[in-house]
């Protein structure tokens, strides 16, 4: 991966929201949370999504430090199960 990418990923997008789409963002971005397609996202259920995000880290600390499911797990093995095939 290119080294400015990765530096991208490290920074918050949003460092001074200036809108409430981007703080609510920046906010997801503190919490480790991917949300696809945010921008066909109304405001305000942006701001539901943040708040069950906020409410699962706090009846669960694990998720804040990255913690994956089983589940999860499990199919990322087999994606790069997958992708290896394909590249060889």
């Amino acid at each position: 991966m290119p080294a400015d990418y990765i530096q991208t990923i490290q920074r918050n997008p949003f460092p001074n929201p200036q809108t409430e789409r981007e703080e609510l963002l920046s906010i997801l971005w503190g919490l480790k949370v991917l949300v696809p397609a945010t921008w066909l996202l109304e405001v305000s259920e942006l701001r539901d999504i943040v708040q069950w995000q906020i409410e699962k880290v706090r009846e669960a600390p694990e998720f804040s430090k990255g913690h994956m499911t089983d589940e999860a797990k499990l199919a990322y093995r087999e994606y790069n199960e997958w992708r290896n095939k394909r590249n060889s």
